[in-house]
């Protein structure tokens, strides 16, 4: 029988994309035989081999920062700790049925060890002694130096991402013939020589990755989740071909596949929802709304002349986005919407030629006659 592997990436907060995306793998019947993760995704993917499908989807709406990292002793231990979060794994997960389940279940994790040139470790769960299976999944998620090194029996181990954030070396290694790779585009090395390898092998490889940015990693808010697990969900339908579209999703055949990239950037422009599924009929109205609402507002010399500082700023921005600090995030996603809504400006009054790649938009909404 061929044998299904879902290999789940580390990104902390983003995890629930990867919830949304199993509940679109279920909805669709595909079976997994094996699930191995990293970091966040080694406690999705116990979950998952646990079969704890409503348990995790109602966990990552209600989950917040403060359940997850203990701040209490940062100063003295120079990081946080998983002291609550160690608690509510123990009360979600269960050993032993992860060990009696028919999905076989890996992690990586890294020997923090300098001697040992912090040497990752692929472990699938007859590797991990019994009685420390919550343990060793708190090894793979320690994001060094955010969170201290996780001890067991002495040793010090931190994050996995530190040497294979997308296992999907460990599946090719246990048989998989289809690999499905859900990517959070966080930190972490990428193993592009067994991306090659699968490849290589005649292996079918079906990468799940947002185009959206998906937030800061160490800040978990419940309403970013909710947003994360409908992006995932509609994300997994697409790949698999239910619905069509990369931002935002449409239904199959409706549009016109030669300008989809384009209605796309319009629709990302003037601020479509993308968590809705799109018909030719509802998208042309959406778009048609929010231009009207573009055209009953003033449009300012000021802010048409201020787009190039705006871009500047938004580039110097993107560290942000890796910080401690929501309200730095919420400055760099506030820039993003100002940058929108002045290329919205200009396309409604037809200016689009101070800036030489909004005419491909232009163009396609004069000929749906949206302009």
């Amino acid at each position: 029988m061929k044998k299904t592997a879902l290999v789940l990436s580390g990104g902390g907060s983003r995890g629930a994309y990867q919830a949304g995306v199993w509940q679109a793998l279920r909805e669709m019947g595909i079976s997994i035989h094996m699930v191995v993760g990293t970091s966040v995704g080694a406690i999705n993917g116990a979950a998952i081999a646990q079969n704890a499908f409503e348990e995790t989807q109602e966990l990552w709406r209600r989950l917040e920062t403060a359940q997850v990292f203990d701040f209490s002793q940062a100063l003295q231990t120079g990081g946080a700790r998983y002291t609550s979060l160690k608690t509510l794994l123990n009360e979600k997960l269960h050993e032993d049925t992860i060990r009696a389940s028919a999905i076989d279940f890996g992690l990586v994790t890294v020997e923090a060890d300098p001697l040992e040139k912090f040497r990752g470790r692929h472990l699938w769960k007859e590797n991990i002694p019994k009685g420390q299976l919550i343990d060793y999944i708190l090894a793979s998620a320690s994001c060094f130096p955010a969170v201290t090194p996780y001890e067991i029996d002495g040793n010090a181990y931190i994050d996995g991402g530190f040497r294979d954030n997308l296992p999907v070396g460990m599946a090719l290694d246990r048989g998989a013939d289809t690999i499905i790779a859900v990517k959070l585009n966080a930190m972490g090395v990428i193993r592009q020589e067994d991306i090659d390898r699968a490849k290589a092998e005649g292996k079918e490889l079906i990468i799940i990755e947002s185009p959206w940015d998906l937030g800061n990693f160490l800040i978990f808010d419940q309403d970013n989740a909710k947003h994360l697990m409908r992006l995932g969900y509609l994300d997994g339908l697409k790949a698999f071909g239910a619905y069509e579209g990369s931002r935002f999703t449409f239904i199959r055949d409706e549009m016109d596949k030669r300008t989809l990239n384009t209605a796309e950037e319009a629709a990302e422009i003037f601020g479509l929802d993308p968590e809705l599924i799109y018909s030719k009929k509802i998208f042309h109205e959406r778009l048609a709304d929010q231009i009207n609402n573009v055209r009953r507002t003033k449009p300012s010399l000021k802010g048409l002349l201020e787009l190039k500082g705006l871009r500047k700023d938004l580039k110097q921005l993107k560290s942000v986005g890796k910080s401690w600090s929501l309200e730095g995030l919420r400055q760099m996603n506030g820039i993003r919407e100002d940058i929108c809504q002045i290329r919205a400006q200009l396309l409604v009054t037809k200016t689009s030629s101070m800036v030489p790649s909004e005419a491909r938009v232009l163009h396609f909404l004069e000929k749906e006659h949206l302009l």
